[in-house]
């Protein structure tokens, strides 16, 4: 009885609050990103193609696409799980291995990590040829991921956040798609998550 109770206190508090690190706000068209010195990094998105996604374990989730001015062609799924579910393996393993398969492609090679707090900014290269961004955003029940075409978002940030840091493959070929798939939609088929087994004595 009390670990039900527990339990419904705890998804009533992750869905008021949603990620820590991460708030898209539908209304405004606006996503943000918080820093653990209280600041925070806000991005006007132009033609936002929000798409909520469902499944026993998560709460708010959903993809979005947007063709944007500033940033270029920005795709993200936002992936919160309920206190009860746990990851299988890591989330962005199961993301960029699911965006190669989905567009068939013959290497995704890691070029460049940088990790800062809760926060990871990868470079790939796609295909031996072309280069892409990538940005993780996480927190203990929600993951963020996006794809970062051109690698005008990773930059911005990451000057935020590391202010020494330079982006020497943004003038490289760069790599464009119209993914649009989703892990929490897959999840029935390739089991990414799920419920939490209990432990018994």
């Amino acid at each position: 009885m009390l670990k039900s109770i527990v339990l419904i206190v705890s998804v009533m508090f992750f869905a008021g609050c949603g990620s820590l690190v991460y708030d898209y706000n539908h209304d405004e068209k606006e996503f943000v990103f918080n820093f653990k010195d209280g600041s925070h990094y806000a991005v006007r998105l132009q033609e936002p193609k929000h798409v909520g996604t469902f499944n026993q374990c998560t709460m708010n989730s959903y993809t979005l696409n947007d063709h944007n001015d500033v940033y270029g062609k920005l795709f993200i799924e936002h992936i919160s799980l309920s206190p009860d579910c746990t990851w299988n393996g890591l989330s962005t393993s199961f993301f960029i291995s699911l965006f190669k398969d989905t567009l068939k492609l013959k290497s995704v090679k890691t070029i460049e990590t940088i990790d800062i707090d809760n926060y990871s900014f990868t470079t790939y290269k796609i295909n031996d040829e072309f280069y892409m961004n990538f940005i993780l955003a996480f927190d203990t029940m929600s993951s963020t991921l996006i794809l970062d075409y051109e690698g005008e978002l990773s930059a911005d940030i990451l000057k935020r956040l590391k202010p020494s840091y330079r982006n020497k493959y943004l003038e490289r070929l760069r790599f464009s798609s119209e993914y649009n798939e989703s892990l929490v939609l897959k999840n029935p088929i390739y089991g990414y998550f799920g419920k939490q087994r209990e432990s018994f004595k």
